[in-house]
């Protein structure tokens, strides 16, 4: 669905949307069932001949403008990667098991919540708490290693795991203490993206190719 929503919800670089890809929009158009039951009237004219000189005006020449394509694709996505509605953080709930991504988004109860998917799975989970709350974690391993500010504190198990928080603290969770021994950090550099993309069903495109 995600992969298709492109062709038929179409963004624009000005921040809009409307539904229906283009070339269906324009079909549509053409259908006599899309002529306005209602006959546009010329309110300059006087009231007596504006009924006269009215006439019928196409209901899909167009597509009506919409934020909410934008809100809807974002908020599928950002919930594959998180879901805490219930209390409780789930880390990559509902992504593909060939799926990898890196993310840091925020959950209930004030924590800001960072992770690396391998294969659909966290390698690891990163949480900073800003309220000093209790945190409640779906497990995603047999065994959670716990670290704060990069001091080993405890080792959790079971479905759902939780542990105390300090406002302003960081936690690390790792589902082994190996991986600590030869943890290392690096800023991510991504190429720059100077050429526009057009979706596989050739109906969108972000950006414009180069026309000189």
């Amino acid at each position: 669905v995600i992969d298709s929503w492109p062709m038929y919800w179409q963004f624009y670089s000005n921040g809009w949307g409307h539904y229906g890809s283009l070339a269906i929009a324009k079909a549509e158009s053409t259908l006599p069932g899309r002529v306005s039951h209602l006959r546009v009237q010329d309110t300059s004219l006087p009231e007596d001949e504006r009924e006269e000189q009215a006439f019928p005006f196409r209901m899909y020449p167009f597509r009506h403008m919409g934020m909410e394509a934008m809100s809807v694709f974002a908020g599928a996505v950002n919930e594959s990667l998180l879901q805490s509605h219930d209390g409780i953080i789930r880390v990559a709930p509902a992504v593909t098991a060939d799926q990898n991504a890196r993310f840091t988004l925020h959950a209930q109860d004030g924590f800001v919540v960072s992770s690396e998917l391998e294969k659909g799975k966290p390698r690891w989970i990163g949480i900073e708490s800003k309220l000093g709350k209790t945190c409640r974690l779906a497990n995603p391993w047999r065994k959670a290693i716990v670290y704060e500010n990069g001091k080993k504190i405890g080792r959790l198990t079971g479905a759902v795991v939780e542990f105390p928080t300090t406002a302003g603290k960081r936690y690390l969770l790792v589902p082994d203490a190996r991986i600590m021994k030869a943890w290392k950090t690096t800023s991510a550099r991504r190429a720059r993206n100077d050429n526009a993309k057009t979706h596989s069903s050739g109906y969108a495109s972000l950006g414009l190719p180069r026309m000189f």
